[in-house]
């Protein structure tokens, strides 16, 4: 799984643990992360630096004390629509204020083009996996772990 990326619905991953056992698991995860970042940078592995970047992001929305500062800088990144466009799972999952619109006008602008990256088409079909859940639900009800 890691290998592809974020899930494209990141809402429905969800840890086991909580608090300190939490946080240590994570501070493990980002160890290994850590460590790979620079190998996969030096393999010349073109798309491995991202994803790692991606699921330390996730691990900071994750981590007990960490999740509003990664928050704030997940909204950030967002602003950036070449940036957004890797990281949209984690804001349909985690910013419940965000708003799709200009990214979807950037990747259209892109599509017009004919220069969608793998990740603009991530972003597209993660967006619409959401969709079709939502879609798909009786009225009021939310997915299990949404908004957790």
């Amino acid at each position: 799984m890691a290998i592809n990326g974020v899930p494209l619905d990141a809402r429905f991953a969800r840890p086991i643990a909580e608090g300190d056992e939490l946080a240590d698991a994570i501070a493990a995860v980002e160890a290994d992360f850590r460590q790979a970042l620079p190998l996969a940078t030096a393999f010349h592995l073109r798309d491995a630096p991202r994803v790692i970047e991606a699921y330390l992001m996730w691990c900071d929305l994750l981590h007990p004390s960490r999740k509003k500062s990664a928050l704030t800088r997940l909204r950030a990144n967002l602003e950036e629509p070449g940036v957004a466009s890797a990281l949209v799972s984690l804001a349909l999952a985690y910013d419940h204020e965000f708003d799709p619109t200009e990214l979807l006008a950037y990747l259209a602008r892109r599509d017009a083009l004919g220069g969608l990256s793998n990740d603009d088409l991530r972003a597209l079909l993660a967006g619409e996996v959401v969709a079709g859940v939502e879609r798909d639900l009786p009225a009021g009800r939310v997915p299990v772990g949404v908004g957790e």
